[in-house]
């Protein structure tokens, strides 16, 4: 499982956009002659399979958001071979499959937004999604269910309690609230006795 798992991280840590045009018209009797084809030049380490596997995962999935899955069979697979119980890992798998996911579609988000970077970051499955999040909800209101869905699962992650979150926040915009009306009580004595 381990293996499996850096195996998937290697194809999608050397993933190049431009590997996939050399793949996509093989047949399955040329890759015994690879010495004279064109995926010689190929940059991902796993060749071929690695091609395949990095462009079905990033460009078509979730992006480089996808190493999150790798990652996780790696965990479970130490697990494993340390000989422990996976159902406590259930729970981080979630999370972690769920985080993919959204850093994917935040991404998808964020690149339909502003254009501001390659589609590769977020996979074409997270800019359909975020493109059909942005179509019934809007720009606004997908940014809004994007932002809160991120500090949800940061807070799950890091294992925060939400309740005391919100109340710790709103102490401190009451603070900020009660400096800003002293500041302006001191801005007005200074300026209105002039």
């Amino acid at each position: 499982m381990m293996g499996v798992g850096l195996m998937l991280l290697m194809s999608i840590a050397t993933y190049s956009p431009g590997d996939y045009g050399m793949v996509q018209s093989l047949r399955i009797p040329e890759l015994a002659l690879l010495e004279d084809s064109p995926v010689i030049g190929a940059k991902n380490w796993l060749g071929p399979v690695g091609v395949l596997i990095a462009h079905t995962l990033v460009f078509t999935l979730f992006g480089y958001a996808s190493a999150l899955a790798p990652a996780l069979l790696i965990g479970a697979g130490w697990r494993l071979f340390r000989a422990q119980d996976l159902r406590p890992f259930g729970r981080k798998a979630l999370l972690g499959l769920w985080s993919m996911i959204l850093i994917s579609l935040t991404a998808g988000w964020v690149r339909l937004a502003t254009e501001a970077f390659a589609g590769y970051w977020s996979g074409l499955a997270g800019s359909s999604l975020a493109g059909w999040l942005r179509l019934i909800t809007g720009t606004v209101g997908s940014g809004v269910i994007l932002g809160v869905a991120v500090v949800v699962t940061a807070a799950l992650i890091l294992n925060v309690d939400l309740n005391e979150l919100l109340q710790r926040f709103a102490a401190a915009v009451s603070r900020a609230g009660e400096r800003a009306g002293d500041v302006l009580a001191a801005w007005r004595e200074r300026w209105g006795e002039s």
